[in-house]
């Protein structure tokens, strides 16, 4: 029998968590069990007092314990691990496993959003008072905020969907979500609600940002003045940025007034703030770049003070991206797109965009070592791109459908692969770009040949090209090597792996050339093609800084992009650190390329609207991060 009273509910969905939807009801019903789990609603402890602000101390959490260090002073405090810590403008909720922590767990639960102060200071009281969790959960689950989030009379399918989308962030499993909806045919929302709060996954995802304390105000207690201009983000050009000063807390004063001003702006800006006497002023940034924007709050008695960064990006591009290179020579991306055909040359910081129209649709695209040139393969043609002037400097026929073209610095164009899957001879084909003469000598000494789709990448100070076959198995790296002085092509290659290191296309360059990365992040010595390590995980998009001696890529495969981009270090490429893409306009974005700019700067060509590759509704960006 499954039962779901309010005291056995916390445990029998928690559980239901753990074990993702495999156990039988009549296992998950012990009474004893379920009111271990929940917990009595503990009687808050009596608050430490300690003068100043909190963020005058650091906290550091002992186990049974947690020791408070003054910043400026090094006087250590100790309290109880589930102590309240009083200061002069927040008191402190260290017991995350008690009544604060799991009312903060069942906000931000219920309403995907962190618990802003006077709510939680509300609910706090209310089960410091002697409410249950469950009783709070049935009133959240009955709130207009919830119904806005999960619909006003969702199925029992989308509120299980939900709650794992909003609370765990992550999609449920199939056995689980099947679990769930079989709960919620017998339990309630309130219970569900619950269940997925306390579960071990959700409390290990939030403990982060509890582990320090959960800021709050009790009722009747007197405190400062706090000024809060919101949390830094970001924005595009012409998109109004709505800040939010209502976070901000009076003191011992009623007669609360806001003030904000900028003390920062992208050059030649005329950006206004509006309503800017307000606690939601507002404002249409008109230059991409940083707003640094200052709040003054008063309560009548004190006046303090908070400021917050708005980082604005262009507006989002007009066409949909195929591919990308990055000129170093212009400092921009140059990105293919169809419909019409062009070649569009996109300033990162500034939002400018020129456009190349094409005589057909492209297969594929390269620079030349300068990015000042581009060689555009179309169907059986190629164009010669002048970017500076960015015009098409000549057409011209390549003889077959090839899959792949390279630009020297002296306008001679390689052309290889075959569409379709055969073997190519010659192996590979060239011309004077310029001109559209081809400079192919007869194939006297047969020198070998690659197979069907091939895609690669030219190192011009090794006078190489490194390409891969796709098809073959198993998969093996390719060489030729151009003579620079009569652009013939001398000799070719191939790695002395077959089969015992995963590759695959595209391929990347470290900046200094003796690095070759692979898609599968394995990576080999250009002069050997031996084995140099790998990232342990598959490369999307990988740009290398010898100045910035770093290493960025986005990791993943299959069919949705990266919200993170991952940082390595040194010439042996160790692991540093993983950092989130931004949200703009509301949006979490997604990564599709990465590069480094002239002066080691990162920028992204990156999406919203969806992590998946293709899709309604997506938004395109071209930034700096």
């Amino acid at each position: 029998m499954f039962y779901v009273q309010r005291g056995v509910a916390l445990a029998l969905l928690a559980i239901g968590l753990v074990g993702c939807g495999a156990g039988s009801d009549s296992g998950l019903a012990d009474r004893g069990a379920a009111r271990q789990v929940q917990g009595s609603v503990q009687a808050a402890a009596t608050p430490t007092v300690l003068a100043g602000s909190y963020v005058d101390y650091k906290f550091d959490r002992m186990g049974s314990y947690v020791d408070i260090t003054h910043i400026a002073t090094a006087r250590i405090t100790r309290v109880a691990a589930d102590a309240r810590i009083r200061f002069a403008d927040y008191t402190l909720a260290m017991d995350i496993d008690g009544n604060a922590g799991k009312v903060y767990r069942l906000y931000a639960a219920a309403f995907n959003r962190v618990p802003d102060v006077r709510g939680l200071s509300y609910w706090i009281d209310v089960m410091d008072r002697g409410a249950s969790l469950w009783e709070i959960a049935k009133g959240f689950a009955a709130s207009a905020e919830f119904k806005q989030l999960y619909g006003i009379n969702p199925t029992n399918q989308s509120i299980v969907e939900s709650l794992y989308r909003n609370i765990l962030k992550r999609d449920g499993e199939y056995a689980g979500i099947n679990y769930w909806v079989g709960i919620l045919q017998r339990a309630s929302v309130a219970d569900a609600l619950m269940g997925f709060s306390e579960s071990p996954e959700n409390q290990q995802g939030v403990y982060s940002a509890i582990v320090n304390g959960i800021a709050y105000r009790e009722p009747g207690a007197v405190y400062s003045a706090v000024a809060n201009a919101g949390v830094n983000r970001t924005g595009t050009m012409g998109t109004a940025v709505v800040l939010d000063g209502t976070g901000s807390l009076e003191g011992s004063g009623a007669q609360t007034s806001y003030a904000w001003a900028f003390t920062e702006r992208p050059a030649l800006s005329n950006a206004v703030l509006r309503n800017a006497d307000t606690s939601l002023p507002s404002f249409i940034p008109d230059k991409p770049g940083t707003y640094s924007i200052a709040l003054t709050f008063s309560d009548g008695k004190t006046s303090v003070s908070s400021s917050v960064k708005v980082v604005v990006f262009q507006s989002m591009l007009n066409f949909a991206p195929l591919d990308v290179h990055y000129s170093k020579g212009l400092d921009k991306m140059i990105v293919s797109s169809s419909n019409p055909n062009a070649l569009k040359i996109v300033d990162p910081f500034s939002g400018d965009v020129a456009t190349v129209s094409l005589p057909a649709a492209v297969k594929n695209f390269s620079l030349s070592p300068d990015g000042r040139r581009a060689i555009v393969l179309h169907e059986s043609v190629a164009s010669l791109v002048n970017l500076d002037s960015a015009v098409v400097v000549k057409s011209f026929a390549t003889g077959g459908s090839h899959t792949d073209a390279f630009l020297t610095a002296n306008g001679v164009a390689y052309f290889i692969g075959q569409s379709g899957g055969q073997w190519v001879r010659p192996s590979v084909v060239y011309f004077d770009a310029a001109t559209g003469q081809a400079l192919t000598p007869p194939e006297g000494n047969y020198m070998g040949s690659f197979y069907g789709t091939q895609t690669g990448i030219y190192a011009p100070t090794k006078n190489k090209v490194y390409l891969m076959s796709q098809g073959l198995s198993p998969a093996d790296i390719n060489y030729f090597t151009i003579n620079p002085t009569n652009s013939e092509v001398t000799a070719m290659g191939d790695s002395p792996y077959h089969g015992d290191y995963s590759m695959s296309a595209p391929l990347y360059l470290s900046e200094n050339e003796d690095i070759l990365f692979t898609s599968s992040g394995n990576y080999f010595y250009t002069s050997t093609l031996r084995y140099a390590g790998t990232f342990s995980q598959s490369v999307r998009s990988l740009s290398n800084s010898a100045a910035k001696d770093e290493t960025l890529i986005f990791a993943g495969s299959g069919p949705n992009y990266p919200a993170n981009y991952r940082r390595y270090t040194g010439s042996l490429f160790f692991s540093d650190t993983t950092i989130a893409l931004p949200v703009i306009d509301g949006k979490q974005s997604y990564g599709i390329k990465i590069f480094h700019s002239v002066n080691g700067s990162r920028v992204a060509l990156v999406q919203t609207g969806s992590a998946a590759a293709d899709g309604a509704g997506l938004k395109y960006y071209a930034i700096p991060l």
